[in-house]
């Protein structure tokens, strides 16, 4: 059944990206994480794509970067910086380090705004900064696309394999990391075939598919893929020397530091039985859902849920003016067939949940506690879900898992 599911793929999969242009952004000043970022900008003036509009206070916790998407003037500071395109193309740059040392790749990459594109989020500079006695010895760049419909880092890995491999280099030097591997899927060999053949010989990076059922490009399972080793409880990638990067978030470090391009857009996948034009995209980012939509063919009259990201993972989107953010790898119109639940009944213990979960947790406990208090669900490492949705679409009673495990999460985030 979950092939049926990631069969969706194959209407994007072979689809060239294309440009998605729009006459207006909306900037969020607060992001995924750290604190909202102060506007650099007033209404009424005009910028360039690339030019600095919000950032956060130099000496925060996470520094983050804003730059226009579009060129035009500057219309709203409410929440966002909001910005009317006057269909110019022009553009500015920040400045390309003099010498490729560590301290100027990850300089560089503040400077750009650049985040993981996975849909994580987290400031890339701030991934790449280590902590006095941290070594690294691996890289690992994820090419995995383990959610239905979404094909965009595919066409980065087929579209883009130069940058790729670049960014992964400065990546690797960022960090002095030995080794460096680009992954993906058992079912995207093609692409794995065609990285290879940017790979030079003896440069300690390599380009694998790795077998896989299941959530492959969550970062933790990866590691134990491609190195077989296990991320502990409570700790991060790097504890066991290792950083992982999404394929495009290393074609935008590779911009950023050869060509000083802040990041402004990213490639996303539209698809979905209400998309007539589906594919694959390239975006300014603050897009709004609604333009995203509308220029690839939507039909209102059969969209059963509007989503950001992909539907195992995603959100639906309620108010269609939601602009696409840094971390948004796709925007999903499915039809009601598509969105249909089973009717809920009672759950049996069957354990198809804790079968399906990838890092072991026993969701259906935590979803029965989601009401309960924080030291009530600590010991069920509720914290720890990914959110994967393979539970809920796992379980035979059609319970809605996921929503009372983020609750949970919630209570848990709350007490620490």
């Amino acid at each position: 059944m979950r092939k049926q599911l990631l069969d969706t793929r194959a209407r994007t999969l072979n689809l060239p990206v294309r440009s998605l242009t729009t006459q207006r952004v909306i900037l969020p000043l607060q992001q995924r994480w750290g604190a909202p970022c102060k506007p650099t900008v007033e209404v009424g003036r005009r910028v360039r794509i690339g030019d600095l509009v919000a950032a956060s206070e130099p000496g925060s916790d996470v520094e983050l970067r804003v730059h226009a998407s579009v060129a035009g003037v500057v219309v709203a500071l409410n929440g966002a910086v909001v910005i009317d395109g006057d269909g110019s193309q022009e553009e500015t740059r920040i400045p390309c380090p003099d010498q490729l040392m560590p301290h100027s790749i990850r300089a560089a990459v503040k400077e750009a705004g650049i985040v993981g594109l996975g849909g994580g989020g987290f400031p890339t500079y701030a991934k790449l900064s280590l902590t006095p006695g941290l070594a690294i010895d691996s890289v690992i760049l994820n090419g995995c696309e383990s959610e239905p419909h979404l094909t965009c880092d595919y066409r980065a890995l087929i579209e883009q394999p130069e940058e790729v491999v670049d960014g992964l280099g400065l990546i690797r030097s960022a960090v002095d990391a030995e080794h460096g591997y680009i992954v993906a899927g058992s079912d995207r060999r093609d692409a794995i075939r065609r990285i290879a053949s940017f790979i030079g010989a003896d440069n300690g990076n390599r380009a694998m598919a790795v077998e896989h059922d299941g959530v492959l490009g969550y970062e933790y399972t990866l590691i134990h893929a491609v190195l077989d080793r296990q991320v502990p409880y409570g700790k991060l990638p790097r504890d066991v020397g290792v950083i992982v990067q999404n394929v495009q978030t290393a074609i935008a470090v590779s911009q950023a530091v050869r060509l000083g391009k802040p990041l402004t857009s990213r490639v996303i996948t539209v698809a979905g039985d209400a998309i007539t034009r589906p594919g694959n995209y390239r975006v300014p980012v603050g897009t709004p859902v609604e333009t995203i939509l509308d220029r690839c063919g939507w039909q209102p009259h059969c969209t059963g849920a509007v989503i950001m990201g992909g539907p195992m993972m995603g959100l639906a989107v309620d108010d269609l003016q939601t602009p696409i953010r840094k971390g948004t790898s796709g925007v999903l119109a499915l039809t009601h067939d598509q969105v249909r639940r089973r009717e809920q009944a009672p759950c049996i213990r069957c354990g198809s949940c804790v079968d399906a979960c990838p890092i072991g947790l026993v969701p259906v406990d935590i979803a029965r506690l989601s009401a309960a208090s924080a030291s009530q669900l600590q010991p069920l490492c509720a914290d720890y879900c990914i959110e994967c949705g393979e539970c809920e679409y796992a379980c035979p009673s059609g319970l809605p898992l996921i929503g009372r495990i983020r609750q949970a999460k919630n209570t848990v985030s709350r007490a620490t």
